[in-house]
């Protein structure tokens, strides 16, 4: 009975072989979505490893593979001949840009290549993105600060702009700008380096002002 449903196999002078049970195997290619980010995955933000296997899991459960590739030489300056190589051979069928610049979702969209932004879209890019909402975000920071009574307002920001960190900043003015009373307020934006050192150097410096 069990060597005709399957579960075992007698083979002649040798004994009895235990089969695998579990769907079969077939040949039906699996589909592939590439995640292309500037930083490895071992130095990205919790946060963002934590969403990214999120992602893997739930493609996984649809045939789905999660491929990440990252690499400086796709998102500096001139970097349009290394994207194509690496689309073209790697042949996905979605892609994922992570921290990605103007220049990379143009070329991505001028050649009319699946993807999503993981993150906000630079000024006359049409693509889909997903992203918090950073301008509404920054706005309402610097409105809770004005009602708390604060005039003078410093925002610090990262030298390399992503769309987000624009949007950033257009909300952070725009929180400046509102009319609040008969209270007005002072802001202004300093791009700083990511080093503990040169931030608290700054901050220092313009408590003293």
């Amino acid at each position: 009975i069990m060597e005709t449903e399957g579960r075992i196999k007698i083979i002649h002078r040798q004994g009895v072989r235990i089969n695998r049970i579990g769907s079969k195997r077939t040949s039906k290619k699996s589909h592939v979505v590439g995640v292309l980010s500037p930083s490895p995955i071992e130095t990205v933000y919790p946060r963002k490893i934590l969403y990214i296997d999120a992602l893997r899991d739930r493609l996984a459960k649809d045939d789905y593979v999660l491929k990440y590739y990252d690499g400086n030489q796709y998102f500096k300056t001139g970097s349009e001949k290394a994207i194509q190589r690496l689309v073209e051979q790697e042949r996905c069928d979605c892609w994922m840009l992570v921290a990605s610049s103007k220049a990379v979702q143009n070329w991505f969209y001028s050649n009319n290549i699946t993807c999503l932004i993981a993150g906000s879209c630079h000024q006359g890019i049409d693509l889909p993105y997903v992203d918090v909402d950073y301008q509404a975000l920054c706005r309402h920071a610097v409105a809770t600060l004005r009602r708390l009574g604060h005039r003078n307002i410093v925002y610090l920001a990262p030298p390399q702009l992503l769309a987000g960190d624009i949007r950033s900043e257009t909300g952070f003015l725009e929180g400046i700008n509102e009319r609040f009373g008969d209270n007005s307020a002072v802001g202004s934006i300093a791009h700083l380096d990511p080093s503990v050192d040169r931030i608290m150097h700054t901050v220092n410096r313009l408590m003293k002002q």
